[in-house]
């Protein structure tokens, strides 16, 4: 029955990217700071967003990021570049 379970699982799990990617070491030599996001990297990434996907931790729906991208990718990029 788990193998059956297993087996199903693995047919319909489907690994995305992350946005910024996977953390290289914990020395602290690569910092936020370091990285740079533009405007058009930032709304392209919203624009990416699947809209059957559920909310994620902050509860905001991917659909309100997806079409609010262009307005939201401004305010996003001054954050980022904040830290």
């Amino acid at each position: 029955m788990a193998n059956l379970l297993n087996d199903y699982f693995v047919s319909v799990f489907t690994k995305e990217s992350s946005i910024l990617g996977t953390c290289r070491g914990s020395d602290n030599s690569s910092l936020v700071s370091d990285v740079v996001f533009s405007e058009e990297l930032v709304c392209n990434k919203l624009k990416s967003l699947k809209a059957s996907k559920a909310p994620g931790p902050d509860g905001i729906h991917p659909v309100i990021l997806h079409e609010c991208s262009e307005i939201l990718s401004v305010p996003l990029v001054l954050f980022f570049r904040s830290f």
